[in-house]
């Protein structure tokens, strides 16, 4: 996709008219906002949004080896590097930079995890809020007080971290007038429990203008929450770490590019920076951090990370009773009825829409929207016989 014109862009959040595109550390409104830039021509932040920027001296894409690793990290420092900007009345004030770069991209797992640990990242808000499929309030809290250890490393993820770099490079072939370096670990000046690892630090180009942004970089094997390329519509987890991070940085603007895995497509979404909601954030994670210092756990729920926390915290069994109060015994046996009854229910349904769908393979409502998709496959013997797997998976819809 194109970025949006220069016209269709705002320089800054709807309520300031700084045309800078960075708020101020405090999210300062409309006069009390200043022009990101620390005075030197060389500055990677020199003309962000204000002047006529002369051509990069950044990599422009080896940034692989010493030099480029140097060079990306400065670049990083420099995102959240001390700013001046004109005073009303005279010379130039030094305003206090909104970050600071704790470790720059590439630093070892274990420093990385120890920076984190006493904060909210970018990546964890969405457990605290309880919008996230792969964490949990409670898995996270377990994480916080050290006693049970972060997620190990999964294909999942590996699959992501292969994946970053060649859509990074696909999308700024796609965006000549955007350059980008990895991030880092940056935490607020003013809330240093709030952290962020933005994949990518970005200049943009528009209108003879430079301002910064930041990209989040994501593959897909569904569609399910995403909405049209160029549009805001993106799942709420994801939407909340980039809002998390134009928070820390100081931005008012993020993009997140989407590879589709099964249709190898690319997306690109612009994400608005969203002042009620980003207070909301802080006030929850505020709240989830004071339970940490209390030792006061969140909730057991549902989620699966949730039963992961609970069997490492309790990895074996030993040979004695355990009262559990009334309703928690009342509420499994109920859960489990109903959970019984609930297969059979759908167990007579999937052989009504099997009986209509013959050898067809999508069977459709009288509207045409997809109910569920027949597969069979043969399943090759290796620990297990081999098999055919005949399986009726079931359509998502939105709401």
């Amino acid at each position: 996709m194109t970025l949006p014109a220069p016209d269709a862009i705002p320089t800054t959040h709807p309520e300031s008219t700084s045309p800078a595109g960075r708020r101020s550390a405090s999210g300062s409104k409309a006069g009390e906002e200043h022009t990101p830039c620390d005075g030197s021509e060389d500055s990677a932040c020199s003309g962000w949004g204000h002047t006529t920027r002369p051509a990069s001296t950044l990599p422009a894409a080896d940034l692989t080896g010493e030099a480029g690793a140097k060079a990306s990290e400065e670049k990083s420092r420099a995102a959240c590097a001390p700013q001046t900007s004109p005073a009303p009345d005279g010379p130039q004030t030094a305003e206090t930079a909104p970050c600071r770069l704790l470790l720059p991209h590439g630093a070892p797992r274990d420093e990385w995890l120890a920076a984190r640990r006493p904060g909210i990242t970018a990546s964890e808000i969405a457990a605290v809020l309880g919008i996230s499929p792969w964490q949990s309030a409670f898995s996270l809290y377990w994480e916080k007080t050290g006693l049970v250890a972060p997620a190990p490393d999964s294909d999942r993820l590996s699959l992501g971290r292969h994946l970053e770099p060649w859509i990074a490079e696909r999308w700024a072939a796609d965006h000549p007038d955007v350059e980008m370096v990895p991030g880092g670990l940056f935490a607020s000046v003013e809330r240093p429990w709030q952290l962020a690892t933005p994949d990518r630090l970005l200049d943009i180009k528009a209108d003879d203008r430079w301002r910064d942004g930041v990209l989040e970089i994501k593959s897909s094997g569904t569609y399910e929450g995403w909405g049209p390329d160029g549009s805001d519509e993106v799942p709420a987890y994801y939407r909340a770490q980039v809002l998390w991070q134009m928070d820390v940085l100081g931005l008012d603007d993020a993009f997140i590019v989407c590879f589709f895995l099964t249709t190898q497509a690319r997306r690109t979404y612009r994400i608005p920076y969203d002042a009620p909601d980003v207070a909301f954030m802080r006030e929850r994670a505020l709240a989830f951090l004071d339970r940490v210092r209390r030792e006061e756990p969140p909730q057991v729920d549902g989620h699966h990370a949730t039963l992961t926390t609970l069997k490492a915290l309790h990895p074996s069994v030993v040979d004695e009773d355990a009262v559990i109060p009334a309703d928690v015994a009342a509420r499994y046996r109920a859960a489990c009825a109903a959970a019984k009854k609930a297969d059979a229910a759908k167990a007579a349904a999937e052989n009504q829409v099997r009986a209509h769908l013959a050898s067809a393979r999508v069977a459709l409502d009288p509207e045409g929207r997809p109910v569920a998709t027949r597969s069979v496959y043969d399943r090759r013997g290796f620990w297990v016989e081999p098999t055919t797997i005949d399986r009726l998976n079931p359509s998502h819809l939105k709401d």
